[in-house]
This record gives structure tokens, C-alpha cells and sequence, in this order.
């Protein structure tokens, strides 16, 4: 109870801090963790406030972690920085938005295995102002990792899909009432996007910097950092495809020389900034000082 980590599968799907409770249920081989926060209040005396319900479920297998969990975010202001504390007005839009996913992580064999897949379901709505149609949210992402390590050696790949936006039905903003790029109104957003607030662009497990706002995460419906927080945006990854191929061998019990090569491409149809196939190639040699210290020398080269 109190301010805390919203801390779920968060490098696809969602990481912050705020107020809530979180609480956990082991009834072997099961854990159930319910969950509830409250982004914002608004006015008291007014439905203008944000609700957030969760549960995630986990059971042991041997060494694999098998879960899955769904959460409803029951926003009665939309974006959240739209609320007002004036008397008399309202918030011109609403939203409720699900999430739900299935997650894998642990050891399958000598494999080093996890993976994520989430589907996104909602709409935003116009409930002040000039009538506008409602805009439906239907996206999903995917993320598979499997990592093979031997001796001193390790060697593994990563893929990952996002769906994106036809931006022949939506907009930049993905708001009712807003135009695409072809003149008509939008109506629909294919994107897979994550929650407001959530961190899930900071931290994508890569020596390379891709889903980050360092590389780019205006591919969302809004610019990263101002509204972020308060908008459903489309991540580090909505929109994208990836593949990425990486090794690694530890030279001395300090010292560790890591090889990453990534392709990122782009689904048809995706109303996206980025326009064609990267290729980018990565290399990291780490070493440990002393204590927590460590040293980094990386060198990246990059192919459009």
C-alpha cells in the first residue's frame, strides 16, 4: 500500500511508480498478485478520475516461470493532463483500455528461454464538445528471446513484433475528431500501445539503443518526454519488427566481450517517421575494476 512499482513484463509492457496496492497470494503452485491504482483523482465530487485494476498469475515449472495477467485502465479524463479542477468543466475524453498477456521465463533445458505476448483492446471517446466517432484501440507485440550459454561462451537471437497504425484511419494523435494524413476521420488504431505512464521504452535489454527516446520514440502517437506519462503511446516497439542475433564470451572472470547484430523493419501500412530497414551492428567489451565499478568500450555501426 502506498506510492510503489507498477511492475509488469516491463520491457514490453509496463513499469512506473504511484500510488496503489499490491498484494500477494501463493496457493501452490500458484501466485496471484491483484492489483490497484489510482493514476489520478481529479475532483472529488466528479467521475473524472482514473482507475487502474490488475491481477497477474505465475506457476513454477521446474525452472521456467509460466504467467499471464490482465489489466483495465477505466479513465475518466484522457489524456490524464486534460484534467481541470474548474468548476462546471469536464474532460472532452474518456477512454477504457484492457491489456491482457502470457509471459515465459526461465531455463528450458540448457536454454535460456523468455518470451511475452500482448494484445490491447479499447477505445477513446469523445463525450464533450462536437460529436466525433469513437476511435477503437485493437494492437498486439510479441517478443521471443532464447540465449544458449556454454562454458565461457553464449549465443542467442531475439525477435519481435509489433503491429502498427494504418495511417489511412489514424491520426498522429489517435484522439476522435482528429484527421490522417488522407483527409478522413479517425476511427480505428491497429498500433500495439502501452499504458500511460508506463517506462517500457527506458529498458529493452540491448547493447544497442533502439526503443529508447535516445533513438527516436516520437514513432509513437506523441513525442516522448512531455506526454508520455499521460498518453497511450506506442512504446519503444509499437509499429516495428526486429530481429537480432548476439554472442558473448568472458575472458576472464571480470572481463566479458559481447557481439550484437540487429535488423529493425517496418509492418506495411504503419504510419511511422522511419521509412526504411536499418541494420545495425554492435560491439561491447566490459571489465570490472573494482567493487561495483565497471568499465565499457563500445563501438556501433549502423546501415539504412
Amino acid at each position: 500500500m502506498g506510492v510503489q512499482p507498477l511492475y509488469v513484463r516491463p520491457y514490453i509492457f509496463t513499469y512506473t511508480d504511484g500510488a496503489g496496492i499490491t498484494a500477494a497470494i501463493k496457493i501452490d503452485p500458484v501466485t496471484i498478485m491483484p492489483m490497484w491504482f489510482k493514476p489520478l483523482e481529479g475532483k472529488v465530487y466528479a467521475s473524472d478520475d482514473v482507475d487502474v485494476y490488475g491481477l497477474n498469475l505465475s506457476v513454477q515449472v521446474e525452472q521456467l516461470t509460466l504467467g499471464g495477467f490482465g489489466f483495465y485502465y477505466n479513465m475518466n479524463t484522457y489524456p490524464l493532463s486534460n484534467v481541470t479542477l474548474t468548476p462546471g468543466e469536464n474532460p472532452t475524453y474518456q477512454s477504457d483500455m484492457w491489456w491482457f498477456g502470457l509471459y515465459a521465463e526461465g531455463k528450458v533445458g540448457p536454454i535460456d528461454l523468455n518470451f511475452d505476448v500482448v494484445y490491447d483492446y479499447g477505445d477513446v471517446r469523445k463525450e464533450f464538445g462536437s460529436p466525433a466517432p469513437d476511435v477503437d484501440y485493437r494492437g498486439w507485440a510479441t517478443r521471443l528471446t532464447v540465449n544458449y550459454p556454454w562454458d565461457e561462451f553464449n549465443i542467442g537471437a531475439t525477435v519481435m513484433y509489433a503491429s502498427g497504425a494504418d495511417q489511412k484511419e489514424t491520426s498522429d494523435s489517435g484522439l476522435p475528431g482528429t484527421g490522417t494524413p488522407y483527409g478522413s476521420p479517425t476511427t480505428k488504431a491497429g498500433s500495439y500501445v502501452t499504458p500511460p505512464g508506463s517506462e517500457q521504452w527506458a529498458g529493452v535489454k540491448s547493447l544497442i539503443a533502439y526503443g529508447s527516446w535516445v533513438c527516436r520514440s516520437d514513432i509513437g502517437f506523441f513525442v516522448w518526454p512531455f506526454t508520455a506519462a499521460t498518453n497511450l503511446t506506442r512504446g519503444g516497439w509499437g509499429g516495428t519488427w526486429f530481429a537480432k542475433l548476439f554472442a558473448g564470451y568472458k575472458v576472464t572472470p571480470w572481463y566479458k566481450i559481447a557481439l550484437e547484430v540487429l535488423y529493425i523493419g517496418i509492418p506495411p501500412k504503419t504510419a511511422t517517421p522511419l521509412e526504411t530497414q536499418d541494420h545495425m551492428g554492435n560491439l561491447e567489451m566490459t571489465g570490472r575494476l573494482a567493487g561495483s565499478l565497471t568499465s565499457s568500450i563500445r563501438s556501433t555501426s549502423t546501415q539504412t
